[in-house]
């Protein structure tokens, strides 16, 4: 139920986006106008769920109420600007355009590459286990920050011998602000100037962990082992059309046949990392 309602967020946002990024491309790209409407519905994801994490209030609900919301509010916009396309003239003006064949291939083997066979298990410790770890407590706790462990706070004193402050990947505040004095002088930095022992910060900015929470309401473990897939998909389309653009449509299919098939892609697009993201 939650995969189907945000995906009809995905599409509503495409179809009210679209006939204003039509208007803007002079109704000559139908079918990239498309995608970059598609795009946009992905960053909005990315960046709703990050701001909501980093306020404490991430709810998979409250995101998708305020998604309905500005899909809404888009579609008014395009009415007034009189982009907004009927479901029929819609479909009619994506038929207009000249389907090509090889790139869809291409896409599609490498949808199939990429979703067929995920990553499941990962260590803990390592960089791709982390944004897992940390996608769920977004999750399940609505917020970016880990609370301070209390016992820590009231025992660390009387057992520091035995007691290593924080995990791999999640730094302790009080060891940064103590062996790192110029630490608190960086931006935000004060917010570490004076710590407990239990607080600590994850080492990974909050933007991944945030799509990886949304995958992971959407649909469990499943959903989130394949975000990377469907983002890899749009990096994939990203590149063929800026290619297409200033390099013309032999480039462009070559330059994504490359990328979709290249092994690094391949193995990135199959775990939870960032690079596929920061494409």
């Amino acid at each position: 139920m939650k995969l189907f309602l945000f995906l009809l967020y995905a599409l509503g946002f495409s179809y009210a986006l679209f006939g204003i990024i039509d208007s803007l491309q002079k109704k000559q790209r139908a079918v990239e106008s498309l995608f970059w409407a598609a795009a946009t519905a992905l960053i909005n994801t990315t960046l709703l769920a990050t701001a909501l994490a980093m306020l404490g209030i991430y709810h998979f609900w409250l995101l998708l109420a305020i998604q309905y919301g500005e899909v809404l509010v888009i579609a008014l916009v395009a009415a007034r600007k009189k982009a907004l396309y009927a479901p029929k003239a819609f479909f009619l003006r994506l038929k207009s355009y000249h389907f090509r064949v090889l790139p869809a291939i291409i896409l599609v083997v490498a949808f199939a590459l990429y979703a067929l066979f995920p990553s499941n298990f990962m260590m803990s410790g390592r960089d791709q286990g982390i944004y897992i770890i940390h996608g769920i407590h977004i999750s399940e706790s609505g917020k970016y920050a880990y609370d301070s462990d209390e016992f820590l706070n009231e025992n660390f004193e009387g057992h520091w011998r035995v007691i290593q402050l924080g995990y791999p990947a999640f730094y302790s505040d009080y060891s940064k602000a103590a062996y790192v004095p110029e630490y608190t002088e960086y931006l935000f930095g004060e917010a570490f100037s004076d710590p407990e022992y239990g607080d600590i910060t994850p080492q990974f900015m909050p933007a991944f962990p945030a799509l990886l929470a949304v995958g992971y309401d959407s649909g469990g473990l499943s959903v989130l082992f394949r975000v990377n897939c469907v983002v890899a998909i749009f990096s994939l389309l990203a590149l063929y059309y800026f290619a297409r653009r200033f390099f013309g449509k032999k480039t462009a299919c070559i330059a994504l046949l490359f990328l979709a098939l290249c092994p690094a892609q391949i193995w990135t697009a199959r775990i939870t990392l960032t690079e596929i993201l920061a494409q």
